[in-house]
């Protein structure tokens, strides 16, 4: 079974409702769909497959991390009772370092690279849906579609053939479609911008600040806690002596590796620096938002374009940092 390739619209429904509200739209749309749209749904499902598998290496690295630490403590604690201990500890470490080999190998480059591509080929995406205009057809209209087309093909490639990993301005540059930045958009086409990119872009990112938020407080409250046990522990064991106290030291060793981890998760997904970051773009666009007038022009795309690229740039410095 073939499934639909995923639009910057959404799904399929999601496109043919686009068409139906905005029929003037209609032929650009599918223009965008057949042009952009696949290699858009191709290098977003990657992105997201590559990432997931990043995360679940990432997350079994460090596990295996707090495993091994754990055992070494058991084989302390319990002297020459717990020797399995030692040997489970060198199966972990031997299993996660082969884990770390297979997992990371190209894996973050091409997580990068896709996410690049799809986030670039999205924009392109809603800046071509504005900045054509419509009107009756003629012969000349014909060959001006055939132009817009191989334009539109054209942009498509560029994007995708760009070396990986370089995100300077040249990137992101100006539409290849000669339309001016004073050019008024027709009202469908304005209309659809605004609600389906620049207000669902906007939504999408403070929603995601507030999770991401939520995220760090809950690890940093659980190393809080994890301490508060340990503290329990520890003082436990200073007044218990003999091998008791010597077992009691165990779980406030294990206690504070695993503090360790829950501050090392905190480190990698970088929290609180991806939510200021992704609140810090919400208020930029915000500021566009209060200023738009009803109406708008290729320029006041640009400008939206700009700040959600720029967006992605820095999003794309604060991922590579956290995964090397």
């Amino acid at each position: 079974m073939t499934t639909e390739p995923t639009s910057p619209l959404g799904d399929r429904a999601a496109v043919d409702r686009a068409k139906a509200a905005y029929p003037v739209l209609a032929e650009r749309i599918d223009d965008l769909e057949d042009i952009v749209t696949p290699e858009f749904d191709r290098a977003d499902q990657t992105a997201i497959d590559t990432q997931a598998k990043l995360k679940r290496y990432r997350l079994l690295e460090i596990a295996g991390g707090v495993v091994v630490a754990v055992f070494a403590l058991i084989r302390l604690g319990f002297g020459d009772d717990a020797r399995w201990a030692g040997a489970a500890a060198a199966i972990v470490a031997a299993g996660t370092g082969a884990i770390a080999i297979a997992g990371r190998r190209h894996g973050l480059e091409r997580w990068l690279d896709n996410r690049r591509i799809a986030e670039e080929l999205r924009s392109l995406y809603f800046r071509w849906l504005v900045s054509q205009t419509s009107g009756d057809e003629t012969a000349d209209d014909a060959v001006d579609d055939h132009e817009r087309r191989r334009r539109l093909r054209s942009e498509v490639t560029r994007l995708i053939a760009v070396e990986p990993i370089r995100l300077g301005a040249e990137l992101t540059g100006p539409v290849d479609n000669g339309t001016p930045a004073r050019q008024t958009i027709d009202d469908q086409a304005w209309q659809l911008y605004v609600d389906a990119r620049f207000h669902d872009q906007t939504e999408w990112l403070r929603a995601k600040s507030d999770s991401v938020r939520v995220r760090t407080h809950t690890l940093q409250w659980a190393q809080v806690v994890m301490l508060g046990a340990a503290a329990v522990y520890g003082f436990i064991s200073g007044y218990v002596s003999g091998t008791e106290g010597r077992i009691l030291a165990v779980p406030v060793a294990a206690t504070a590796v695993i503090v360790g981890f829950l501050a090392t998760v905190d480190s990698v997904t970088a929290s609180d620096q991806l939510a200021q970051h992704y609140l810090r773009t919400v208020r930029r666009l915000d500021v566009i938002d209060r200023g738009r007038a009803d109406g708008g022009t290729f320029g006041d795309v640009e400008e939206i374009e700009s700040v959600l690229l720029a967006e992605h740039r820095t999003w794309h410095r604060i991922a590579e940092g956290n995964q090397q």
